[in-house]
């Protein structure tokens, strides 16, 4: 009850504050509720796994420096993909006047290059270990995110820029999602691998959720050229957050006696 309280209080402000403002009562109210909420969760699972020991989310999993990094990094990749694929989506129609079809199309390279690639870049995350994969993946797709800055009204612009943007954050986020799972789940017990996954997805899915619930924020009330600009610059300093941390923190397998401790 706390996470869907804190979660969706928090979401509930940042959409409404568009069309109520910030000093609105019932955003005011709903982001304290909800961080109120989510500050409390923790230690109210800390109770729960002293009295019976079967927590909504294990948090000894925090415990192992891999996971935690990893996760940290998710919320920041996967916040700002959340946005890229809602406000480029948005722009293609509202902006360019694409049909939705035409849109959806559009937006497939970062799909076909993760398909494409994925199996290579695991192998090569098994051999090589995961941190570096995970520190260029959103690097390159920070590049793809700085490169759509190039858009303007014209839709022809989509070869120039759009669609080079997209490819290399595609290539990014291929580069990047094999070795972040095999980091995250590598680093926990076998018989709570599923529970490590369970949480590093649901990470995943609060970022994006909260991304585009802000998207209002950064596109300044409506789709144009100039929120789409904004907008690809909040992503590539997200992807460049999830890059240094990555980089930072994350440990290879072949040092994993000292990913002992978060």
């Amino acid at each position: 009850m706390l996470a869907v309280v804190g979660v969706g209080g928090v979401v509930l402000g940042l959409i409404e504050q568009e069309r109520l403002g910030w000093g609105s009562p019932v955003v005011v109210g709903a982001l304290v509720l909800g961080g109120a909420a989510l500050v409390a969760f923790v230690p109210w699972e800390l109770r729960v796994s002293r009295a019976s020991g079967s927590p909504l989310v294990p948090l000894g999993l925090f415990r192992a420096r891999n996971f935690t990094v990893g996760n940290l990094a998710t919320l920041s990749i996967y916040g700002a993909l959340g946005m890229v694929f809602f406000v480029v989506t948005l722009f293609l129609q509202e902006v360019w006047g694409f049909p939705a079809w035409v849109a959806g199309l559009a937006t497939l390279p970062p799909t076909l290059m993760l398909l494409a690639l994925s199996t290579t870049v695991g192998s090569l995350s098994g051999r090589f270990g995961p941190r570096w994969f995970m520190a260029a993946g959103p690097a390159i797709a920070a590049v793809g995110a700085l490169l759509m800055l190039l858009a303007d009204d014209d839709p022809a612009g989509y070869w120039w820029s759009v669609l080079p943007g997209l490819v290399l954050v595609g290539a990014g986020i291929a580069t990047m999602v094999t070795p972040l799972t095999s980091a995250v789940l590598g680093s926990v017990p076998q018989d709570e691998a599923g529970a490590g996954s369970a949480v590093n997805n649901a990470i995943a899915r609060i970022a994006g959720l909260v991304t585009v619930a802000l998207a209002g924020v950064f596109l300044g009330g409506e789709v144009s050229v100039d929120g789409l600009h904004r907008s690809m610059v909040v992503m590539a300093v997200l992807l460049l957050a999830g890059a240094v941390v990555s980089a930072v923190g994350i440990v290879d397998p072949d040092r994993r006696g000292s990913d002992s401790s978060a």
